[in-house]
C-alpha cells in the first residue's frame, strides 16, 4: 500500500499543473490513501496537532 501511494504521487508530480491527467493522478492518490485508513479523526476533545 505504502508503495502505491508512493507511486501515484510520482505519477502526480509528472504532470503540469492544471491539467486533466494531474486531476485524474490526484483523484486515484485521494482515494488510495482513504483506503489505507492512514489517515483518522482525533478523538473528541483531544487537539488536532
Amino acid at each position: 500500500m505504502k508503495e502505491q501511494i508512493r507511486q501515484l504521487v510520482c505519477q502526480v508530480q509528472r504532470y503540469p499543473r492544471d491539467t486533466q491527467e494531474r486531476q485524474q493522478a490526484l483523484g486515484k492518490l485521494v482515494k488510495q490513501i482513504l483506503r489505507s485508513r492512514k489517515i483518522c479523526r482525533p478523538s473528541k476533545g483531544q487537539p488536532l496537532s
